[in-house]
């Protein structure tokens, strides 16, 4: 599997959803509250799994999606 990175606006919810994921058995490699660290955090693999609230700090989550690479899945919660 993939890098699995929760993106969030709300540390604590990240946080919260994380250890959801991680109890099901779903390794999380990064919890991040900005879009801007949502895409340092892409550079450093080759595909994986966002899991984004509705808005990030600097954009809505449509308009990261159009920033992001094609090798990475995209989920808005």
């Amino acid at each position: 599997m993939g890098n699995v990175i929760v993106a969030n606006t709300n540390l604590n919810h990240a946080k919260q959803i994380s250890a959801v994921l991680r109890s099901a058995g779903i390794p999380v490699a990064a919890v991040c509250t900005t879009a801007a660290q949502l895409l340092r955090l892409m550079e450093y693999s080759r595909w994986g799994v966002v899991v984004c609230g509705v808005t990030l700090s600097e954009m809505p989550a449509i308009q990261q999606l159009r920033n992001m690479r094609a090798d990475y899945l995209f989920l808005i919660l």
